[in-house]
């Protein structure tokens, strides 16, 4: 078997990590991991290079995300399309709200920030 594959779970067994298990090759400069592409579908990172933030949790747990700016502004959010008739514009979550009253069509009415767990359900 491909090492780059994991083994089937057998009946009764559960796996112990919410995700998929990779390797992670440490360097003098930083750390390589190879994210495979079936994860990476619809996450915004086109082929080649993109910027990403990342940071490190008080846990040990590192995290990493699209290296996204507002364009009202300017703070590294989770953008939201919106579109002003004379330009598209992609903002934050607090502009959109304050500039139109309304949440985006995927976001649930509660305000959410980079402190907080933003928890998303799955859609019946």
């Amino acid at each position: 078997m491909d090492e780059n594959q994991m083994m089937p779970l057998q009946a009764g067994e559960s796996f112990p990590f919410m995700g998929r298990l990779v390797d992670a090759e440490r360097t003098e400069t930083g750390i390589f991991v190879q994210i495979p592409a079936d994860m990476l579908n619809n996450a915004g990172l086109l082929n080649g290079v993109s910027r990403v933030e990342v940071w490190r949790e008080m846990d040990g747990t590192v995290k990493f995300r699209i290296a996204t700016l507002c364009e009202i502004c300017k703070r590294g959010a989770r953008l939201y399309p919106l579109d002003m008739g004379f330009a598209k514009k992609n903002i934050c979550l607090e502009c959109y709200t304050s500039l139109t009253g309304n949440y985006p069509s995927q976001e649930p009415p509660t305000p959410t920030n980079e402190n907080n767990t933003q928890i998303e359900q799955e859609q019946p």
